[in-house]
């Protein structure tokens, strides 16, 4: 399956970006919203700059209806905190 194949790339290169982003994405379809969000949460540790992953990690919280947590991630991504 392609979780199984992502988690594969991510233990033989950790924080691989792709592979990072494909579970998160996974995770959040799938209704596994607390380890979607800790992967974002990871991924833009790293890469802080990167405006897809704080759009695609605000997509995530208003799909659950946190709207207030979607503009406030929003914000930070575009450097407002």
């Amino acid at each position: 399956s392609a979780k199984v194949n992502y988690q594969q790339v991510i233990a033989e290169v950790p924080n691989h970006a792709g592979a990072m982003r494909g579970l998160a994405r996974l995770h959040d379809q799938s209704g596994d919203v607390t380890s979607a969000h800790q992967m974002y949460q990871q991924m833009l540790q790293q890469a802080p700059k990167d405006g897809s992953l704080w759009y695609e990690y605000a997509m995530s919280k208003a799909r659950r209806q946190d709207y207030q947590g979607a503009i406030e991630t929003l914000h930070q991504g575009m450097g407002y905190d």
